[in-house]
């Protein structure tokens, strides 16, 4: 009986606690249901773009609150899109069809003006834009206004395709003295324009077939490392001077480019020659231990070309001066073949994408930047451009030019003034002349350097054959963007996709010739670009 007893009063309490834990539980929510905020912020409604450029654009908008027009929002969402189901249907397709822009801001307090700059956008494109703020409970405003607009031409434009050079055979080179443009391997041929045509000018045949190999001018003659002949690997120098002339090259220094125990044993392909502190430097690529191309390859006896040692070299006299570079830095490039390159200064140089793998197509996707410190030790860092991304690229080839930015005001002048070719002629900083239908002084000049890179580009789901610009700044700022070069009509030229390494040079910083087996692709670019300030 004491047991039931017990039992009943055990059962009796537990009923107790759980109505009281029920109870207590509803108490508990319902105060917490009636503090959750669920008011959004309110939605912005005069997004403008104050300012557009060739690679971003500056938007501005009035701030909102984290309670419609109360307090501060918590974060901005900020979205663009190429496609005009974007803005035909926002509420619908912001999130969908739009891209996320990642560098916004903190929102300031209700009522403030928000300015954004929006990069990585490409020339001569329409885009929209649009934004959505955010509260701390997770509340959001509808999309705001949508505001429509199209990207500048890159500086001295895009390109226009001119044309193209057939070739009554593959040749393997192209490359310039500075002035004139020269098709090497097999033979030495002068690329001359004739009124709208081009004719090819035979300097000498005894220059031999090298495949593959990279051709520097130093001033006095073009120097020729690595590259194949038929089925062997070439293991010496060559300078190759403008009247034909072909001479080996004899190596002296701290380091042996060729042969038993040398740095590129018997041969090097798909590497990349540019120029750091007055000095060649040999990028990446790949060595071969065996003089046949084809047995180090059915043998397996070649290797990619690390980035731990770099080769550098002057040339003296009848010889080149070897010497190495051991950089040092947090971080640094894997071993790549056919890698991009360029150099942004004296003092730095780019190596942007190649190939990771020996067997299949493996674009990088990494850029580095080899620098010359104060110090004078060389470092890696990694090379992260102002605006742009940079795709992995394979089979690519470079081309310099310079664009000088004319900076113009618009005067009020009494006297009579005319108009001036620019394309002809750039005329003295204090210049009035007509421009547009409008009376401008030339204020000043800004020298850009242009770089254009051409290849297989792939980025994720996005892969294409065609043309970057790089444009590099006098305060260091580098631009990436996307060029697309147009025909007659205005349609865009298409670029059939680069099988092996291609060669481009520039010539009179105007026309770009690209170099592809048979043929060479002719562009033709501005040297100038006129920028009116307000």
């Amino acid at each position: 009986m004491v047991e039931r007893e017990a039992k009943t009063t055990e059962y009796f309490l537990r009923f107790v606690i759980m109505v009281f834990h029920l109870l207590f539980s509803f108490s508990c929510s319902s105060s917490s249901d009636e503090a959750k905020d669920i008011t959004p912020p309110s939605t912005v409604s005069d997004l403008s773009v104050s300012f557009i450029d060739y690679y971003g654009v500056q938007i501005e908008f009035t701030a909102t609150g984290d309670d419609l027009r109360e307090g501060t929002a918590n974060r901005i969402e900020l979205r663009y899109s190429q496609d005009e189901l974007f803005a035909k249907n926002p509420e619908i397709n912001f999130q969908s069809l739009g891209i996320e822009y990642p560098e916004v801001p903190v929102p300031p307090p209700a009522g403030k003006k928000v300015k954004i700059f929006l990069k990585n956008l490409e020339p001569k494109t329409r885009y929209f834009v649009a934004v959505r703020i955010w509260d701390e409970a997770g509340n959001y405003s509808r999309v705001s206004n949508i505001v429509e607009f199209i990207t500048k031409d890159a500086p001295g434009s895009s390109g226009i395709f001119q044309g193209r050079v057939n070739l009554d055979a593959p040749y393997f080179n192209l490359s310039s003295d500075g002035k004139d443009v020269y098709l090497l391997f097999p033979g030495m041929h002068k690329l001359q324009k004739v009124g709208e045509f081009y004719k090819i000018e035979t300097i000498s045949q005894s220059v031999p077939p090298i495949f593959g190999a990279q051709v520097v001018w130093d001033g006095e003659k073009f120097v020729s490392i690595g590259g194949i002949i038929g089925d062997e690997l070439v293991d010496l120098p060559l300078a190759i001077f403008p009247d034909g002339r072909v001479v080996a090259l004899g190596n002296r220094g701290n380091l042996i480019p060729f042969g038993s125990g040398g740095f590129f044993s018997a041969g090097v392909l798909n590497h990349k020659i540019s120029k750091i502190d007055g000095r060649f430097v040999v990028l990446g690529g790949t060595k071969f231990y065996s003089k046949s191309y084809k047995k180090s390859v059915n043998e397996s006896t070649f290797g990619r070309i690390g980035m731990d040692l770099i080769p550098q070299f002057i040339t003296d006299g009848s010889s080149i001066l070897w010497d190495y570079i051991k950089p040092s830095g947090l971080t640094s490039p894997v071993s790549v073949a056919g890698p991009a390159v360029f150099s942004v200064d004296e003092k730095k140089v780019v190596l942007w994408g190649g190939n990771t793998s020996d067997l299949i197509v493996a674009p990088s996707t990494s850029a580095y930047v080899l620098k010359k410190s104060q110090g004078d030790e060389f470092l890696w860092e990694a090379f992260v451009p102002y605006s742009g991304r940079t795709f992995g690229i394979v089979d690519s080839c470079e081309a310099e030019s310079v664009v000088r930015i004319l900076h113009v005001r618009e005067v009020q002048a009494d006297q009579e003034v005319s108009e001036i070719d620019l394309e002809k002629s750039i005329p003295p900083p204090g210049t009035i002349f007509l421009w547009d239908g409008k009376k401008v002084v030339l204020e000043k000049e800004e020298f850009i350097k242009r770089i254009i890179v051409m290849g297989n580009f792939r980025l994720g789901d996005i892969s294409f054959s065609g043309m970057v610009g790089v444009y590099i700044y006098d305060d260091g700022k580098v631009i990436l963007v996307r060029l697309k070069p147009i025909i007659g009509g205005g349609q865009e030229f298409f670029f059939p996709r680069f099988s092996g390494q291609c060669r481009a040079v520039f010539q009179d910083n105007k026309f770009l010739y690209l170099l592809t087996a048979n043929e060479i692709y002719v562009f033709r670019f501005r040297d100038y670009e006129l920028l009116l300030e307000k």
